[in-house]
């Protein structure tokens, strides 16, 4: 996955009942955003989601991290706690941040995801309900959705909920939560990490997690151009989840032009490859597609693009991706204009 540069931007954000404060940066390239909503007696600065949004920020995806309350309610709510547990309140702030980011011209066109922790996972199943048609995809961390038990059957984004499999009675919560959800979800555990996944690596797996769930469910950078030379992409290496073009490492399915790279590549079916996954395939009129079909060659091209591909002139070979990558290699070379698209896993 080649990183992708942002700045980062201390923000006011104007309601018409508050004021808030947030952290906004945007990659170049980014077309989603993610709104972190904290947990209770936590803050834009929380090193945790921090690390977590840095890692958002790499893949090309604009995170802000947002402050649901004011210095004045933090105050007061480090004696009461009361705040903090006032999801329909802290829902309400979430809600008002995500009508800053449609209306603001950076961000308007942004798919919107959500990253929950603690209470603040709750907060954004909530705020997720008035905006079903925004809000893409919800990530928890350690999150509390018991507390949003009302509202779940009417959560529309997909939700994947983490747990640290030290964390028996949150991840109790989770999983009484998950039966109450209808939309698509996931739960989850990662082993040997507690509440806040403060163990060495168990942050970093929460990261992945993230990353993963957003890309699969929001817009992502459309292609990232190649640092080969001479208009030609080159392979370098391959192993089981992992890809090396031209030097930058990618670690999700791709589709690699001889002057560009098309990360994070979906498929209506995850093992079944169709005609319309293959669409800026199609538009660059190659003469060739390889089509790598994963370690164990479980992508199955459909006859009907194989047939559709033929009648455009344009040849096709589906081979498992430990083999793909050396055919793409040697026939880019002999100056073929040729894509590959590549299944990295099973």
């Amino acid at each position: 996955m080649i990183k992708q540069e942002s700045q980062q931007e201390d923000l006011v954000i104007e309601t018409r009942e508050v004021t808030l404060r947030g952290i906004l940066a945007v990659p170049e390239k980014a077309r989603s955003i993610v709104l972190f909503a904290h947990g209770a007696g936590s803050s834009r600065h929380s090193p945790r989601n921090q690390f977590v949004a840095q890692r958002l920020q790499d893949a090309g995806l604009a995170t802000l991290l947002l402050d649901l309350l004011t210095e004045d309610e933090e105050r007061i709510d480090m004696y009461t706690g009361r705040l903090r547990f006032d999801i329909p309140f802290l829902a309400g702030r979430l809600d008002a941040a995500t009508g800053w980011v449609l209306s603001n011209e950076q961000t308007s066109g942004f798919d919107i995801g959500y990253f929950g922790a603690s209470t603040g996972a709750a907060a954004a199943l909530v705020a997720s309900v008035q905006r079903p048609e925004s809000v893409r995809a919800i990530v928890s961390r350690g999150g509390r959705p018991d507390l949003a038990m009302n509202v779940l059957p009417e959560v529309k984004p997909p939700v994947l909920l983490i747990v640290g499999g030290l964390d028996l009675e949150v991840l109790e919560m989770n999983r009484r939560a998950a039966k109450k959800l209808t939309t698509g979800h996931d739960v989850v555990v990662v082993p040997g990490a507690s509440h806040l996944f403060e163990e060495p690596g168990k942050l970093d797996i929460v990261a992945d997690l993230a990353r993963s769930w957003f890309a699969q469910h929001m817009k992502m950078p459309a292609e990232v151009h190649s640092a080969g030379g001479g208009g030609r992409n080159h392979i370098d290496a391959y192993s089981y989840g992992r890809i090396r073009v031209c030097g930058d490492d990618f670690d999700e399915d791709l589709i690699i032009f001889p002057d560009k790279v098309e990360p994070y590549w979906r498929r209506r079916d995850a093992h079944s490859l169709s005609i319309t996954d293959l669409e800026t395939v199609i538009d660059y009129s190659p003469q060739l597609l390889i089509v790598g079909t994963g370690t164990v060659g479980n992508l199955q091209l459909e006859a009907a693009a194989r047939e559709t591909l033929r009648k455009k002139g344009i040849d096709c070979i589906d081979e498992r991706t430990d083999r793909a990558w050396q055919i793409f290699n040697q026939e880019i070379e002999r100056d073929i204009r040729v894509v590959g698209a590549f299944h990295l896993t099973c």
